[in-house]
């Protein structure tokens, strides 16, 4: 922590400040309100990271490129016991990433940080376990025990379509987020949960090869099932959307940033293992369904993408997409920049980083010229991650 302070002193010591008081609140109220304070001294910062996103999505060049860098080291600036009015699990996960806001703002002030609190339910079970399917969850894995479809014809007729208002795990989930939300008084927009998608909720529900399989001999029914899963994550959001409040108070991702009129979410991984061709015949419809209901869509997937060349841009709906790996398992700055041509500035291409922390396999052409050139015309996003030492480096050389 010591290199931490010399590097960023004042920031720091402000830092240092807004954790005693919050620490010492006599209760959440105080502590949200000292929280509002500290996130109060960020407001211009957070306006122009606005602007500059909605500048992106309108595929309009912004006024500097976008990177956000995620610190991994926070619990070393984050030293302190839980603090005393945090009673409850759902108190504790509040003061957690109240905490972690305002270090991200203080420690890292050129980063593209749009403060967003998430509902807590990281792992891909939840509408699994909705649906009544006994799964485990080992180290974040998500195991089934028993499958749900064995045999398409007889039980996807059966498969239920449960109410997230009382349908378990979602019921607590959404309790969970209200309860962020009213402690905050709505100062900070909640992420979605982890709902995942059609095609990865599928192999949760049924044999993984023998899915892949039917998307080539039952392509009907797995069209029906694909629509029948985005229907269970459609109610999901609006049911999330109820809970809150207001639907302007909810953001897909908390990764990168999207405008508040982005408001459907895909999560998909297999994007990158069936063919463009087969992927549209039994998801497509899917794509649509969300689009009429939901609006413009973001896109998750750890990737490949550019096999699919300018086809990407045909999903329904699709106004922004994020992923790791770009080019089989590579991802270059040439790599993104083919990218985002096949995308024809029809959709943002959002790079997070790759599994091994890097940004980029070829991080020395990772320059501020580079970025400023991919930048114009609106369309990228750029996510980095690693200590706040090395963020703040990175920042200054990108951005200088």
């Amino acid at each position: 922590m010591a290199g931490m302070a010399c590097a960023a002193a004042p920031e720091r010591a402000r830092l240092d400040r807004f954790l005693d008081r919050f620490v010492g609140a006599g209760s959440l109220a105080e502590a949200v309100a000292v929280f509002s304070d500290a996130l109060d001294r960020h407001a211009l910062r957070i306006a122009e990271t606005q602007a500059r996103t909605e500048a992106i999505f309108r595929s309009r060049t912004p006024d500097r490129p976008f990177v956000q860098y995620t610190p991994t080291d926070l619990d070393t600036a984050l030293d302190v016991g839980p603090p005393a009015w945090a009673a409850t699990d759902r108190h504790r996960l509040l003061a957690t990433q109240l905490s972690g806001i305002i270090a991200n703002l203080e420690l890292l002030p050129e980063s593209d940080y749009l403060p967003t609190l998430s509902p807590g339910y990281g792992t891909s079970d939840l509408i699994p376990r909705m649906l009544g399917a006994e799964v485990e969850v080992v180290d974040g894995c998500v195991l089934p025990r028993s499958y749900l479809l064995s045999d398409l014809a007889r039980d996807l007729p059966v498969l239920g379509m449960p109410d997230p208002a009382t349908a378990e795990p979602c019921r607590n989930l959404l309790e969970t987020c209200r309860f962020l939300v009213e402690a905050t008084r709505g100062c900070v927009p909640l992420a979605y949960p982890q709902m995942q998608g059609p095609t990865t909720n599928a192999v949760r529900l049924m044999d993984q090869e023998e899915y892949l399989v039917a998307c080539l001999t039952e392509p009907d029914r797995i069209r029906s099932l694909s629509e029948h899963l985005t229907r269970i994550i459609i109610a999901i959001t609006k049911s999330l959307w109820y809970a809150v409040g207001d639907q302007a108070l909810t953001r897909p991702r908390q990764r990168g940033a999207q405008p508040e009129w982005v408001c459907g979410l895909m999560v998909d991984d297999y994007l990158s293992v069936l063919s463009p061709r087969t992927y549209l015949e039994v998801v497509g419809s899917s794509w649509d369904l969300m689009a009429r209901e939901l609006g413009p869509i973001f896109l998750h997937t750890c990737g490949p993408t550019l096999q699919w060349g300018e086809s990407l841009a045909q999903l329904p709906g699709l106004a922004g997409l994020e992923t790791s790996f770009v080019r089989g398992f590579s991802k270059t700055t040439d790599d993104l920049c083919a990218q985002k041509a096949a995308l024809g500035g029809r959709a943002v291409l959002q790079s997070f980083v790759l599994p091994d922390g890097s940004t980029v396999h070829d991080e020395a052409n990772l320059t501020a010229r580079w970025l400023e050139s991919i930048s114009n015309g609106g369309g990228f996003m750029l996510h980095a991650a690693g200590s706040v030492e090395t963020g703040r480096r990175l920042l200054r050389d990108l951005l200088s």
